[in-house]
């Protein structure tokens, strides 16, 4: 499986938002985290890093 977490950042610290995120995309301003299972979240922000060998996405947001 691909799945990824997904952190925003709160200064210099990330915290965990959304476990198993299979797609993120934009729509408007927002970022679209949907789950594995079909979960959706919304949050305004942008990507800053992409790690896929540890299954990480960070979002910056504004």
């Amino acid at each position: 499986m691909c799945e990824s977490i997904v952190y925003i950042l709160e200064g210099e610290e990330k915290k965990k938002i959304m476990e198993d995120v299979s797609k993120v995309r934009y729509e408007g301003e927002n970022l679209v985290l949907i789950g594995l299972l079909g979960d959706r979240k919304e949050i305004r922000g942008k990507i800053i890093e992409v790690d896929a060998d540890q299954h990480e996405i960070v979002i910056k947001p504004e």
